[in-house]
């Protein structure tokens, strides 16, 4: 629930600022993916509240699956 949400926003953030220090980097692209990984954790984690347990099997299903096929 909220948890997911603080540790995925945490996680996010701590990986832009050791990638941020470790490399020379596109700092716009950075903050590209360090807000849209943060707004989907947010929106996952909101869909997830609000769907519950059913909603979250089938949506890890369809997304195992659309990554199998991909692969």
């Amino acid at each position: 629930s909220y948890t997911m949400l603080v540790c995925s926003l945490f996680y996010n953030v701590m990986w832009a600022v050791v990638f941020g220090v470790s490399v020379t980097v596109n700092y716009w692209f950075v903050l590209t993916l360090t807000c849209g990984a943060i707004l989907g954790g947010f929106i996952g984690t909101s869909l997830s509240i609000k769907g519950g347990e059913v909603f979250v099997k089938k949506a890890f299903t369809v997304s195992c699956l659309t990554l199998g096929v991909l692969l």
